[in-house]
């Protein structure tokens, strides 16, 4: 019972804190459509896929791992110290690997304006590499508050740079892009210096067993490749479709923008409430990895709550639409409402999946999420290069590729949990039921 207050009071914490980092994202992206319009927009898009692989080498997969470590009884501080040291060296490559390559990156994906949007997003790889290590620090130890704040500074402060420094600037669609990336910049800079100052101001003794980067290496690689998939699909995404689609650059690329920068961005905000349930989970299955009440509760939570959302977006796609895209014109006001609609579905399995990645990683099956997400990767990328270039389907290809991803991702790990390892018993959930 403790477990379980713990996990849905950190589920909680994180899923509220989500939610409303989301919904300014959201919130943002409608006077920012405005504001630079959709060829600037698709723009700002495209440096993101690539930004989010560095990212991930760096960063993404560090404080799940860093939590399961924590939690299992390594020394805190240890953890924190070594990873700050190895990651932040990784964000710092990442950093130059962005600043050298955002030209020739930018003309591969069909683009080249975008190449001042990839200078000015560059320093965020090597603070996210750092902010990282101390959220999984404070996650490690149940206190979900520091990333929670930190994520909410981050979307504020961007949120309150571009918008004001868009509404003095006019120009191309190549200096608005850049600017939002600026914003960016700056936004993670001062969420480091919150995280840091909490950690500094922090009297939590620290003390466990001691721990070998290798071993934090061993535990964040396989994590890592996880994260890194979906990134890496939508990089793959932003080099074929705006060259596979069958219209001029500019209409391509605000069909793009459209659906990366508008529709999952929506879908994004439900999703954020159940990742709040599969964060909180790590450390608290890390604990006891045979409690399986708490993974099949953590399994039903999931899947009632993306449920719910799913049916809401479904349903009033067309109001969300129109409230917060008012500037779109009809025809691109129409996509989106018919893409929001099919990608409704990506609710539940995306929600699903990073749950199910979770408990995986709990339980020290951590090169089960990359496997699955790999063959999904795979079945996404013969999707999109099958349907985007036919007329009938176009950038609804996209969305369908989404889709086909993370079902059978989700299935993969299903059978990998229930049936390979029993790590969740069936016949458990189905007495839930």
């Amino acid at each position: 019972m403790k477990e379980e207050k713990t996990l849905l009071k950190g589920a909680l914490i994180l899923s509220v804190g989500s939610v409303f980092v989301k919904l300014i994202g959201a919130f943002y992206r409608v006077p920012l459509t405005n504001l630079i319009g959709p060829s600037a927009l698709g723009i700002y898009q495209m440096v993101f896929p690539f930004y989010s692989i560095l990212l991930t080498f760096s960063s993404t997969g560090v404080p799940n791992a860093l939590s399961k470590l924590i939690a299992e009884g390594k020394n805190p501080k240890k953890v924190l110290y070594k990873s700050i040291k190895c990651f932040s060296l990784i964000g710092f490559v990442g950093t130059l690997f962005m600043l050298l390559l955002c030209k020739p990156i930018s003309r591969l994906q069909g683009n080249s304006d975008a190449f001042l949007s990839f200078i000015a997003l560059s320093p965020s790889v090597f603070i996210v590499s750092i902010i990282s290590c101390y959220r999984g620090y404070f996650q490690g130890l149940s206190d979900m508050l520091p990333t929670t704040l930190s994520q909410i500074i981050e979307q504020v402060i961007k949120l309150i740079v571009a918008l004001t420094v868009l509404s003095f600037v006019k120009g191309s669609a190549m200096l608005l892009a850049s600017i939002c990336c600026l914003a960016v910049t700056v936004s993670e800079f001062l969420s480091l210096g919150y995280i840091y100052i909490r950690y500094k101001r922090q009297n939590i003794k620290s003390s466990g067993d001691g721990i070998r980067l290798s071993e934090i290496v061993k535990t964040v690689f396989p994590i890592a490749l996880s994260s890194i998939l979906i990134p890496l699909a939508r990089t793959v995404d932003s080099f074929l479709v705006i060259n596979l689609l069958p219209l001029e650059t500019e209409i391509a690329t605000a069909q793009y923008g459209i659906y990366s920068g508008g529709v999952e961005s929506l879908i994004g905000v439900p999703v954020a409430v159940c990742y709040g349930l599969a964060v909180s989970g790590i450390p608290q299955i890390a604990k006891n990895k045979s409690n399986h009440k708490l993974k099949v509760k953590l399994i039903l939570y999931t899947l009632l709550l993306s449920a719910l959302s799913m049916l809401a977006v479904f349903f009033f796609s067309k109001t969300a639409v129109n409230i917060l895209y008012s500037k779109l014109n009809e025809k691109e006001s129409a996509l989106m409402v018919n893409l929001l609609k099919i990608s409704s579905i990506q609710i539940v399995l995306l929600s699903i999946l990073q749950t199910l990645n979770s408990i995986l990683v709990s339980v020290g099956a951590q090169f089960v999420p990359p496997l699955s997400l790999g063959v999904g990767v795979a079945v996404k990328i013969l999707t999109v290069i099958l349907l985007v270039p036919k007329l009938g389907f176009g950038i609804y290809g996209l969305a369908i590729s989404d889709i086909t991803c993370f079902l059978v991702a989700t299935i993969f790990n299903l059978l990998y949990i229930i049936k390979v390892r029993n790590f969740v018993s069936y016949k458990k959930i189905a007495q839930k039921v």
